[in-house]
């Protein structure tokens, strides 16, 4: 699936996958919020590199962002995000993701609605990920 290797840090790999023509980001562990910001700068770096719209998200390891990580996301990072191209994320979650977070439903409203983003869905298989996003 991925084509080219991008960059890899002790809590996130970030790859190009040619074939879907999107970045594939997976975090490995759960990141302090300095960490998870550095890292999430590097995609937003990534999407201007390989010129990509679309990122597929890989945060089965990821964990539950604080309060103000999430603002964070929502407020900061979302718009340096949709400058550099960002307009379609395809997130692999674990099945039981929305049922442990009880803001889930909110979150997957913010993440289509935050800074006029495009597109945002939730998958259980990398595949369903992958398969959604070659759409666009």
């Amino acid at each position: 699936m991925l084509n080219q290797y991008l960059a890899a840090k002790e809590y996130l790999h970030i790859d190009y996958d040619e074939g879907s023509q999107a970045l594939f980001v997976t975090w490995l562990a759960p990141a302090k919020p300095e960490f998870f910001k550095t890292g999430m700068i590097e995609v937003t770096r990534s999407l201007r590199h390989f010129n990509t719209t679309k990122v597929i998200w890989d945060t089965r390891k990821l964990g539950i962002l604080p309060l103000e990580t999430q603002n964070w996301l929502a407020n900061i990072w979302i718009y340096e995000a949709i400058k550099s191209g960002y307009m379609y994320a395809a997130f692999y979650t674990p099945k039981d993701f929305h049922a442990e977070l009880a803001s889930g439903k909110t979150m997957n409203t913010c993440i289509n609605n935050c800074a006029n983003a495009r597109r945002a869905a939730f998958f259980d298989t990398l595949e369903q990920a992958k398969e959604w996003i070659q759409q666009f």
